[in-house]
């Protein structure tokens, strides 16, 4: 009925009583390939926090997928499923030393606490650092001068 102000109500609990929707999805092309060539380069492990299941890693651009659309060789690394997120939100960053720099607000959890100033578990290459020191820019460059972090 047009004119019933509770038809989205009763249209809302219909969607939900069902559980399920159908809704197209951008899917980015070659990304199983991306994180299989990540897995062949550096097995099973985080680049973070060191060895974990398969199934709680992800593959990691180090750079705007989004921007760029395409997979860059060696533009990525493989992150745990939530340490991806935060990277992806600049709630961790890496410094140009190696050192993990997880922000104020995530210390206070020990699983990202515990992160605070320890230093990535794999050797980047000259590429990532680039990378990665393009997200500490993005990031933490303006809340870091020289006197505030000892190199």
């Amino acid at each position: 009925m047009q004119g019933d102000p509770l038809h989205i109500l009763d249209t809302t609990a219909e969607q939900i009583a069902g559980g399920h929707t159908v809704r197209p999805v951008r899917v980015r092309v070659g990304q199983p390939a991306f994180r299989a060539a990540l897995f062949r380069q550096y097995g099973s492990n985080c680049a973070f926090t060191g060895p974990c299941p398969t199934t709680a890693l992800e593959a990691c651009h180090l750079y705007s997928y989004a921007k760029v659309g395409e997979h860059k060789d060696q533009g990525g690394l493989l992150l745990r499923r939530d340490v991806h997120r935060l990277f992806d939100e600049g709630l961790i960053a890496v410094d140009r030393r190696g050192g993990i720099d997880v922000a104020e607000v995530a210390r206070s959890y020990p699983a990202y606490g515990d992160l605070h100033d320890t230093v990535i578990k794999i050797d980047p290459t000259a590429k990532q650092k680039n990378w990665l020191e393009l997200h500490w820019s993005e990031w933490r460059a303006a809340a870091y001068t020289p006197s505030s972090r000892a190199d």
